[in-house]
């Protein structure tokens, strides 16, 4: 199953976001204040839905 993945905000790394979907149901759905452990920096951060994407589509947003 693809990884729902976004930027960490301090470095502009991608890093996963511990969910995974496929991209359909990702588009169907609306995520808000979800967290994540960053690896990229080692903090906590905060993401919405439309700060994230499908890894199968991570071309598109690098």
């Amino acid at each position: 199953m693809p990884r729902v993945l976004t930027r960490c905000p301090e470095t502009g790394q991608v890093v996963p976001t511990r969910l995974s979907m496929d991209a359909g149901t990702f588009r169907l759905i609306r995520l808000s204040r979800q967290r994540y452990h960053c690896p990229a920096c080692k903090t906590e951060h905060l993401w919405e839905h439309e700060d994230a994407w499908v890894e199968t589509e991570v071309g598109a947003r690098e």
